[in-house]
């Protein structure tokens, strides 16, 4: 017999092993939550792009069709009564039928809260401050920000007239328009400015118009300065984490987006800053403070840092994050020589971050501010003459009433059969619309 065989080794035949990295069916639901999640995102963010697309739209046409028909309707409108026998005499201010304003001059009583001046009761920190060595405190500058908001010369004088008389250094005023703005012209491309010159102050204060509901070329100016900022906060909300990240870097990203439009032909910078700065250059042999309100106010403030002007501004939106968009802005020079008022609870001026010396004051109608009634000029002047006290006036008293609109709205709309289904079918449109704008809690 031959040599005994090796014993063979055991041979192990390859099995496909499949590992599957999720065997949890937990894990399954949750990528499934994650794309559900991502996709909704998705949607929503197409949403918002295409809801402000149909309003640049709509805006952009109302605008084009408002210089091409020269049709700026007047939203603010003011009256003066005076009471010889009481010595009495009183401001109404009426804006948008959404506001009032009603400010009195004349004895006060032992009960009104404007009794008391700056010096002898406590207020805000800046009550009686007279800002940039110049004798106008805040509210002088919230008054001169207000008659911006008028078309007419002899309004807003009456109105100087009314809040500076007794002053000898400020009743002296002389108040000038840009050429191409005196009433009855009314461009629609331009920011409405106002120069009040005082001669014995040796100053010019150039006050600028705010967003007026009449003009859409302003909305417009709106979307132009503040998309980016808005769309950053938006985003926020969706992911927490991108609050940590510094103003510095949420301006490069802010600068990124807006060189990116401008690529595709969209320009996103603000062309009513540069017809303020050519005006204001224009004003020479004296200072020159800028002040405004809302859109005005930002727009004044942006020009102040640009070329070295002092500004008093209140509720404007933010500029520290998105001041590289507008040119040549350093963050640490934003500080300087800026003054800016806003209202609690008001949401405009929640928009980006706010830079310089603020001062925050309260908000009596806060119930309302998703309707935009603490971001009323109005609002803020009641507001700090109650709380600071001015001799010149006894009493400040603000109005706001949305229904007020409504009922304005209606009158006009009022179908002539004023047929029962008719105007239930008005009624419920009407409705309908607050409830989409402003959700049901604050219509109600």
């Amino acid at each position: 017999p031959g040599p005994p065989e090796k014993p063979r080794a055991a041979s192990i035949e390859p099995r496909k092993v499949e590992i599957s990295a999720l065997e949890s069916p937990l894990d399954v639901q949750d990528i499934r939550a994650a794309r559900k999640l991502g996709v909704g995102l998705a949607l929503c963010a197409a949403g918002i792009a295409f809801v402000l697309a149909i309003f640049i739209l709509f805006t952009g046409s109302l605008a084009i069709l408002q210089d091409e028909f020269k049709v700026f309707p007047e939203t603010i409108r003011y009256s003066i009564a005076k009471d010889p026998s009481l010595g009495d005499e009183h401001l109404y201010i009426d804006h948008a039928k959404l506001a009032g304003l009603h400010l009195s001059k004349g004895p006060k009583g032992p009960d009104e809260v404007t009794r008391q001046s700056s010096q002898d009761r406590l207020g805000y920190a800046s009550c009686g401050v007279h800002y940039f060595g110049l004798p106008l405190d805040a509210v002088d500058y919230a008054m001169l920000s207000e008659v911006a908001y008028f078309d007419r010369k002899e309004d807003i004088v009456d109105i100087l007239q009314f809040a500076f008389a007794g002053s000898s250094s400020k009743q002296d005023f002389a108040v000038r328009f840009p050429e191409d703005q005196i009433f009855p012209l009314k461009p629609s491309k331009v920011p409405r400015l106002v120069e009040v010159d005082f001669p014995k102050l040796n100053v010019s204060v150039i006050t600028v118009r705010g967003t007026d509901i009449g003009r859409m070329a302003d909305f417009v100016e709106d979307i132009k300065m503040y998309t980016e900022p808005v769309v950053m906060q938006l985003i926020s909300m969706v992911f927490p984490t991108v609050r940590f990240l510094s103003d510095h870097t949420i301006a490069l990203m802010i600068d990124w987006h807006s060189c990116a439009l401008r690529y595709f032909g969209l320009e996103s910078k603000a062309t009513y800053a540069t017809y303020l700065e050519q005006y204001a250059k224009s004003v020479r042999d004296r200072r020159v403070v800028l002040t405004g309100h809302s859109l005005g106010g930002g727009i004044a403030r942006l020009v102040a840092l640009r070329d070295g002007y002092p500004s008093v501004t209140f509720s404007p939106p933010g500029i520290k994050q998105s001041h590289r968009k507008f040119g040549d802005l350093v963050l640490p020079e934003l500080h300087d020589s800026t003054v800016t008022i806003i209202a609690d609870h008001d949401i405009i001026s929640r928009i980006d971050a706010q830079v310089g010396l603020l001062q925050i004051i309260s908000c009596e109608t806060s119930g309302q501010a998703m309707l935009l009634s603490c971001h009323m000029l109005e609002s803020t002047i009641c507001e700090l003459i109650n709380r600071c006290g001015d001799e010149r006036f006894s009493r400040c008293d603000f109005r706001f009433s949305f229904a007020s609109v409504v009922q304005y709205a209606w009158g006009r709309l009022r179908p002539k059969d004023k047929s029962f289904a008719t105007s239930a079918a008005m009624v419920l449109l009407m409705v309908c619309g607050l409830l989409l704008a402003f959700g049901p809690r604050d219509v109600l």
